[in-house]
């Protein structure tokens, strides 16, 4: 194992020697100012853990990667790579945990990647990536965390998502998504952080009916959607799990809603910059969690 983790000494030991390494498994060179990748690390076949992230790698991400069958943990974020992610995860048969976030990719996602049935942890969120959110769910059955947030992904959030069944994270939220949350969300019992902010949602009724089927919810994040709906009045809403809600910067109409108070556990509560009147109901003191 290698690992210069935020090293504030000189690094004398050049990185090109690292090919030398042909047994070794973990690498960490997290938090430096490294700024080009040896071809030689795409040579260590040993490799289980590659965490480049918090440096100054620019370029494309080579395709060399794909040698690297034995990964099990790859983390390139908070770099500066560029142009599209390599179509090479068919051949890391291995991969359960990718995290590319705070680069500058674009395109589309590889359709290696879409069917790795290995990854139980994606996350790409704050580049420029594109095109629709095309998950083969029936194949990425291991799936538990996925975050594309603060992308250009555009088209509406495909019903397919549903059969991710044991994903227990989503975040797509601020990308160029449109239309309403797929009926078949329901399904998503393993469900608990759920943030779909400024996705150009719309018919919040049906959303919350919907997700009130997820019953393991702890956070929901819905601000900056349904542009001047009415807050939903359905008293039977139900959501007992949640700690965490937002429905904010929505320019919502209507009253305060009384299916809030089945919210037992709620912690935190933001409906603000909506149009929302009337008086806040007694039984709202009675949140002890809420702060």
């Amino acid at each position: 194992m290698i690992s210069l983790v935020e090293s504030q000494q000189k690094v004398i030991y050049p990185l090109s020697a690292l090919g030398n390494c042909t047994s070794l498994q973990n690498l960490i060179l997290a938090g430096n100012n490294f700024r080009s990748l040896p071809k030689g690390i795409f040579q260590l076949q040993h490799l289980s853990v590659l965490h480049l992230h918090k440096n100054s790698f620019s370029g494309p991400l080579s395709d060399g990667i794909g040698n690297l069958s034995n990964l099990v943990e790859l983390d390139i974020s908070s770099n500066s790579f560029t142009g599209v992610l390599p179509d090479v995860f068919g051949k890391l048969q291995k991969l359960e945990q990718f995290s590319a976030s705070s680069n500058k990719f674009t395109g589309i996602l590889p359709i290696s990647m879409v069917n790795s049935p290995s990854l139980i942890k994606l996350d790409l969120h704050n580049n420029t990536q594109n095109g629709p959110i095309n998950l083969n769910c029936s194949v990425m059955t291991r799936l538990m965390s996925l975050h594309l947030g603060s992308n250009n992904f555009h088209g509406p959030i495909a019903h397919s998502m549903s059969s991710c069944k044991s994903l227990s994270m989503l975040h797509l939220g601020h990308n160029n998504l449109r239309g309403q949350v797929p009926y078949r969300f329901k399904n998503l019992q393993s469900l608990k952080v759920l943030i779909l902010s400024r996705t150009n949602l719309v018919n919040l009724s049906s959303t919350l009916k919907i997700l009130q089927y997820c019953n393991n919810l702890t956070v929901l994040i819905l601000s900056e959607n349904f542009p001047e709906e009415q807050m939903p009045t359905d008293v039977n809403l139900q959501f007992r799990s949640l700690q965490v809600l937002s429905i904010a910067y929505c320019e919502l109409r209507g009253s305060f809603p009384l299916w809030l108070r089945g919210c037992n556990v709620l912690q935190f509560l933001d409906l603000s910059r909506n149009h929302l009147s009337g008086s806040i109901p007694l039984w709202f003191n009675g949140f002890k969690y809420l702060f």
